[in-house]
């Protein structure tokens, strides 16, 4: 009996390790990726005013940021975002915030320097989305192509 329960300590003990050197390599690979290949990182704010249906539209013209304005539940609109380089880079986008999983775009894509591209933003507001104003952002990682 006590050799099983040694046993199981030290069971214990390799796997509490093992875990730890999981966790420490997993850090140490984001602070080698954000340090070394990221070269750029851009933030769009995005929003959104989830309103009861009607006919009316809103249409937001602002460029500081994407304003998909007023939208009923269920409906779906586009945006477009440009995106230049003045280096060489694979860009990678993420979205983050309380609408992030409710926009569809372009994931990742290679940009030469002094191009522009031009992506679609597309938002749809949930069926079962409740009314108020909702925020998220469009991230872009630029990691440089060596």
């Amino acid at each position: 009996m006590q050799k099983r329960k040694k046993k199981g300590i030290k069971l214990s003990k390799l796997v509490l390790l093992l875990i730890l050197v999981v966790l420490i390599s997993v850090m140490l690979t984001r602070v080698v990726f954000y340090s070394f290949l990221v070269e750029e990182i851009r933030e769009v704010n995005v929003s959104v005013t989830v309103v009861a249906p009607t006919k009316q539209v809103g249409i937001n013209l602002d460029t500081d940021a994407l304003k998909f304005s007023t939208m009923p539940p269920g409906r779906m609109a586009t945006k477009y975002l440009n995106i230049s380089s003045e280096f060489p880079a694979k860009v990678i986008i993420k979205t983050e915030g309380e609408i992030g999983n409710w926009i569809e775009t372009n994931r990742s894509f290679i940009i030469m320097p002094n191009q522009t591209v031009t992506i679609d933003v597309k938002l749809t507001v949930p069926q079962n989305a409740k009314l108020g104003d909702y925020k998220g952002k469009i991230v872009a990682l630029f990691l440089k192509i060596y």
